[in-house]
């Protein structure tokens, strides 16, 4: 166990130790599990490993324990009676499926007349803090049975009688919940870790296999794990015990979101032969902010492990520059977010090197942060609300919204209001008030005001005509709008309607910003399709309708690596993991932060869940959580630390300032005194008006085959595609081919299995030859996983679709006979890989190795048109070549043949690479991965600008 305090490196720690496996031989990549939270912290530790190893690898299995669950369980679920093809429930899509069934729930007490819905969120938060804690919908029941046993029924009063009557719905209604699920073949997040624990303990050979896999186990953030991980980690790591956990128990903030901090305290006495290693190095902040700090988190003890464990956790700089620690108390809110935004001012001038990014502000709400957003913005500071939820509140959001809204229905004025004033249609204000007069007038609509003024003429000709022409537009939107997927539309709309050129033309800032924003929104309609038989525009606006009924905002993703440099607002919650030069931790006042014990909507009963209960449930569990997530706030800063605070935030009564200053020693100071070395007052000059200053695109740290071929046709196509991520049409081909790879994967896939190949070995010996005319899968299975893996989007129409579906069938059939005349050896499929090049890291994915005379050959599928002649140019060749050097230097197989095979009439071009073409490739890369790190992603229009998916936004495209 490595007990890692704030900015001691643990990333760094468990990355080194990954590489350290690796270069001494102890274990090979494929047999280290490396487990953490997030997709971005999983990442990051796979970036640094990939600079660490000085080749690259086949597969590393660094991911979140979410992620680790759902491979397991589609590989192996089958044993206990899950599907393979099982979807994925998100916390919305959970919501809207209880929502839709929710006659099924027996409720009485969760289920008010005036608002049947009303208890639904709480519900299903209730079944997941269930499922971390590894009660099944049995156990549930089963303790409520227990309860009911238990009862006196004679001597029971009326409060005990309702209390089991609660449990009891509370147990039917999980039952319910999750006999939901499985008639839907969706599992939600909650199943992930249950099931997956369910699998190791009741298959002795899926958790030998497993462990035989996976010799050793690194666990990240240790301390954020719930009951249910930390099971799945011992019982994969047992018997060796090959483990290493990486936490800080100071830093358990998520007992809302199921974590143990019992765990990191437990730990100890579970390994009691366990290595204990405290890391105190601390290479982020001055030694003033972490002396605070420390003596700050005394008040959690004895619940610590420095209390308990006898260790000595105070944190060493590195640093040797002082910094500051000091609080700002203000009479008002208005001075207090004012005061904010001119130190930030003040510190940006007095320090030029110091960039936008460095500064944070920090609150433990998003509510709380609003009044600074306001306060930044009329200092013209540029800056970023990391807030998690908010995406349909997003101005680009609402404006699409509101034109589907006017294409599903044209008599929602509202919406069509939104859509007429947007500065896009270059519509006069007045002339919108002159249709909404008209529309009132006549009693009509504002939509059939729009169709009926180019023959009431109240509108000048030239305004007149941009209305017809939207009213045009809108028929020809709402007659695909009955057939297209919802997402087609959505992506048509954006550029059809001008939304896209639009966006291009606004300042880089707020252009990054949109398509972050558009390209979440995406998922979301795709999420929508995935779930529903017919997933059209009117299903999905009802399905929105009750999503934003319900209170529901919209996820949100953010990276803050991703760029543009702004000031980052944030919760405390959200700044976890980051840091920052200057922290500003504001609205220290009483009954804010530290909050109130806000108990959850539906609580476990007590005595449900047993293990790991006494170290979380102490009587000052929230007022420590509290103070752990404040020692958060306070280890994010480098350099500097604020506290802001005021005595009026809008009530009639002065506030208290928070019981954390007053535990750090910071008294309320009388008018704007500053308890600090380096105070800072209200100023009087003119509010700063700053520039746009460059944009700094943050480029990705591993690139694709594809990426690079895109910059090297076009780096604005590039930059467009990959950096801003613009939605685009998508095309019929792409789904046809992506239908085929996939009904050829599950094909051979199949066929491994049969044949004795476990692909999980890359040295095993050659399979068996298969005999023509006697393949391991039937030409009907094939056909079967055609159209399990049919791709039904961006097609025409229904003639078109079905000319496609046709033409797969006879193409799968046409390939069937021809394996029976040239059987194949297939010994890996879609086989990733990661190959360090120069500093360059490439990452891709094979789609087949198969065994022959002298080594192996490496097929890639194309649906393409066949090359007549079966000649390639160069830039047709450099996808195998790079996967040759991958399977040369990574796989350590011997590449004898290089193959696109044509599926149109299953011709073949080979060839193999010689040295100097690798060495060629090698230089290739490496001058093209440099040159995206510098560019200005002009554009290098030619030929391929009509095959461009952004010829109609590009003003240098070529005709």
């Amino acid at each position: 166990m490595i007990v890692a305090g704030a900015g001691t490196g643990k990333t760094t720690v468990i990355t080194r130790r990954i590489a350290w496996l690796i270069e001494q031989k102890i274990a090979k990549p494929d047999q280290i599990l490396a487990l953490t939270f997030t997709d971005k912290a999983a990442g990051e530790m796979e970036e640094r490993v990939d600079r660490l190893l000085p080749y690259g690898y086949v597969e590393l299995s660094i991911s979140t324990f979410h992620a680790f669950c759902e491979k397991i369980l589609r590989q192996y679920g089958a044993e206990i009676g899950l599907s393979r093809d099982f979807r994925l429930a998100s916390e919305l899509d959970a919501w809207l499926l209880a929502r839709r069934h929710l006659d099924q729930f027996s409720l009485d007490y969760y289920r008010p007349l005036g608002n049947p819905t009303k208890y639904l969120r709480g519900l299903l938060t209730h079944f997941s803090r269930a499922k971390d804690s590894g009660i099944t919908p049995d156990l549930y029941l089963a303790f409520a049975d227990g309860r009911r046993a238990d009862l006196d029924a004679a001597h029971a009063d009326d409060s005990a009688t309702s209390e089991v009557a609660r449990v009891t719905e509370l147990a039917g209604a999980y039952h319910t919940y999750q006999k939901i699920l499985h008639e839907n073949d969706m599992l939600d997040f909650g199943d992930l870790l249950l099931f997956a624990l369910k699998l190791l303990r009741e298959r002795p050979r899926v958790l030998s296999e497993i462990r035989r896999r996976f010799t050793h186990v690194l666990v990240d953030e240790f301390q954020d794990t719930n009951l249910v991980q930390y099971e799945i980690v011992k019982l994969i790591a047992a018997p060796a015990n090959n483990l290493t956990v990486v936490g800080d128990d100071d830093q358990s903030i998520y007992k809302f979101r199921g974590a143990s901090l019992a765990n990191i305290l437990q730990f100890q006495e579970d390994y009691p032969l366990a290595e204990r290693v405290v890391l105190t190095d601390n290479y982020r902040s001055v030694q003033t902010i972490l002396d605070h700090a420390h003596r700050f988190i005394q008040a959690n003890n004895p619940n610590r492990l420095e209390a308990r464990g006898a260790l000595d956790k105070r944190l060493v700089s590195h640093r040797e520059d002082v910094g500051m620690v000091g609080h700002l108390h203000l009479p008002t809110l208005d001075e207090e977010t004012d005061a904010v935004a001119r130190e930030i001012v003040a510190l940006k001038e007095s320090n030029p090197d110091a960039s936008w990014n460095e500064f944070a502000i920090l609150t433990r709400s998003n509510d709380a942060a609003v009044p600074f957003l306001a306060a930044l913005e009329r200092h013209g500071v540029p800056y970023q609300f990391m807030a998690l939820r908010g995406l349909y509140t997003k101005p680009v959001i609402l404006d699409l919204m509101a034109y589907l809204r006017a294409i599903g229905t044209p008599h929602d004025s509202p919406a069509l209001y939104r859509v007429l004033s947007h500065p896009m249609q270059h519509i006069p204000a007045n002339a919108v008030a002159e249709l909404t007069q008209f529309a009132n007038r006549k009693g009509k609509s504002l939509y059939e005001a729009c169709a009926m003024s180019s023959t009431h003429h109240f509108l000048h000709e030239s305004v007149s005509s941009v209305v017809g022409s939207l009213v045009a537009r809108f028929e020809l939107f709402r007659t695909a709008a009955a057939s297209r997927k919802v997402s087609e539309l959505f992506i048509s709309v954006a550029h059809d309607a001008g939304f896209v050129e639009y966006l291009n033309h606004l300042p880089e800032r707020e252009k990054i910003e949109s398509f972050r924003y558009l390209e979440q929104f995406l998922e979301r309609l795709k999420r929508f399709e995935a779930v529903h038989e017919h997933p059209v525009l009117q299903n999905f606006l009802e399905e929105f309708r009750h999503e934003r009924d319900a209170g529901e905002e919209g996820s949100l993703q953010f990276d803050p690596d991703a760029g543009p440099e702004m000031v980052r607002v944030m919760t405390v919650h959200a700044s976890k993991g980051l840091e920052f030069r200057f922290a500003f931790i504001v609205s220290m006042i009483d009954q804010r932060f530290p909050t109130t014990e806000r108990a959850e909507a539906i609580p476990l009963p007590d005595g449900l869940v047993t293990s790991g209960k006494d170290q979380d449930s102490s009587d000052d569990w929230h007022l420590e959580e509290e103070r752990r997530l404040f020692y958060v706030a306070i280890t994010r800063a480098k350099e500097r630390v604020y506290f802001t605070s005021a005595d009026d935030y809008g009530g009639t009564r002065k506030r208290k300032i928070s019981r954390f200053l007053m535990e750090l020693g910071f008294e309320k100071p009388e008018g704007k005194n500053v308890q600090s070395a380096d105070p800072f007052a209200a100023q009087d000059e003119p509010l700063a008006a700053f520039e746009d200053n460059q944009i700094v695109l943050h480029l990705p740290k591993q690139f694709s085959f594809t990426q690079l071929s895109a910059f090297r046709t076009c780096p604005l196509q590039y930059k467009y595609a990959h950096i801003l991520k613009i939605p685009v049409f998508g095309k019929w081909t792409f789904s046809f081919g992506k239908t085929m790879h996939n009904a050829l994967h599950k094909f051979f896939q199949l066929w491994i299995e049969r044949t004795g190949m476990r692909q999980e070995s890359l040295f095993a010996a050659p399979p068996a030859e298969v005999k023509p005319n006697d393949l391991p899968v039937s030409i009907d299975e094939l056909l079967t996983a055609f159209a399990e893996s049919w791709q039904d989007d961006w097609f025409q129409d229904d003639v078109q679709r079905e000319q496609y579906r046709t033409k797969g069938r006879e193409q799968l059939r046409a390939f069937y006979a021809y394996l029976k005349e040239h059987p194949a050896s297939p010994a890996y499929l879609e086989q990733d890989f990661t190959l360090k090049i120069g500093d360059a890291v490439v990452k891709g994915r094979i789609d087949r190795i198969d065994f022959v005379d002298g080594g192996v050959e490496i097929v890639d599928y194309k649906t393409g048109t066949p090359k007549k002649d079966g000649k390639l140019e160069i830039e047709d060749k450099e996808q195998l070549l790079l996967y040759q050097l991958a399977a040369r230097d990574i796989l350590k197989l011997q590449p004898v043949r290089l193959t696109y095979h044509y599926l149109e009439d299953n011709s073949r071009v080979s060839f193999i690479g010689k040295e100097d073409d690798l060495f060629d490739l090698q230089e290739k890369i490496c001058d093209r991965v440099q040159a995206i790190r510098s560019s200005s992603f002009l554009p290098k229009p030619g030929f391929h600008c009509k095959f461009c998916d952004f010829c109609e936004i590009c003003q240098w495209k070529q005709s």
